[in-house]
């Protein structure tokens, strides 16, 4: 987002899901938009992967919660280190406790099995870390595959813990159904495992969204997205749109050619001109 943070939604018919709590005037009006085009005047999913700022914002999250009133809300089971974290989770713990309709659910290790042995893995979004607890804070973030509609969202956070998550995806059958690869990424981190190591050559996502202030999406060269509907745009604010069906002519496929991760089989979407 402009100001910092990152906020994502994802939609499956009249469905709505928040990814990442921010909410201010870079974003309330985008989300309700969004939440108008599926129909609904409340949310059935507030996703939180991480207690730091750029996820949650304590003066931001009780106006989000009055305003969406999510049926769920999923926040990391981690302890928070600092204040804006611990506030965070007591707002949403204490609006969980008030609501009627609203369920909490804090993952994990006291709360997650291991995805492989879940009865509906095959059907459902599977949350495959954190099933321990880690020194590192961010090795703590939830880590999830969205895949309820026409393409999967696979959301690491700020994790650094690839090997982990491949040996979940292969032991879920699901090492190549990720469709799109949601990574936290800065100039100031030391390496990112997710697209600096064999994450990719394994896992082989079709687009890896880089959120940041300035979010980037790499697309995979010689991808089969087009062959399936799926389609990749950058709207006039710099916003990253994934989408399944008609595509107008506004939204071709523009890839910088200089801009590249994963040995240059990535290249940067970037906007029409």
């Amino acid at each position: 987002m402009p100001h910092g943070g990152i906020s994502m939604s994802y939609m499956v018919d009249s469905s709505f899901t928040l990814i990442e709590a921010r909410y201010n005037d870079d974003n309330i009006l985008k989300i309700k938009s969004e939440m108008e085009l599926a129909g609904c005047t409340s949310i059935d999913l507030l996703h939180i992967s991480n207690w730091s700022r750029e996820y949650c914002d304590s003066g931001e999250i009780g106006n989000l919660l009055r305003d969406l009133q999510p049926l769920e809300v999923e926040v990391p089971g981690y302890e928070p280190t600092d204040d804006n974290g611990r506030q965070c989770r007591k707002i949403i713990r204490e609006y969980c406790n008030r609501s009627d309709l609203s369920e909490l659910f804090e993952a994990g290790p006291r709360t997650l099995e291991d995805p492989a042995t879940l009865p509906d893995a095959d059907f459902t979004d599977l949350i495959f870390l954190p099933l321990k607890k880690y020194d590192d804070e961010d090795a703590n973030s939830v880590i999830k595959i969205f895949r309820q509609g026409k393409f999967s969202l696979l959301n690491v956070s700020k994790s650094n813990k690839a090997n982990e998550v491949i040996e979940g995806l292969n032991k879920t059958g699901l090492t190549s159904s990720v469709d799109v690869l949601i990574t936290y990424y800065s100039d100031e981190l030391n390496g990112n495992s997710f697209i600096d190591g064999v994450f990719l050559d394994v896992v082989n996502p079709q687009m890896i969204a880089l959120a940041d202030k300035e979010p980037q999406l790499m697309v995979k060269k010689n991808n089969n997205l087009e062959d399936r509907g799926i389609r990749a745009s950058r709207t006039e604010q710099g916003d990253i749109l994934v989408k399944y069906g008609i595509m107008s002519r506004k939204e071709r496929l523009n890839l910088e050619k200089g801009n590249s991760v994963g040995n240059g089989e990535y290249k940067k979407l970037i906007n029409e001109k």
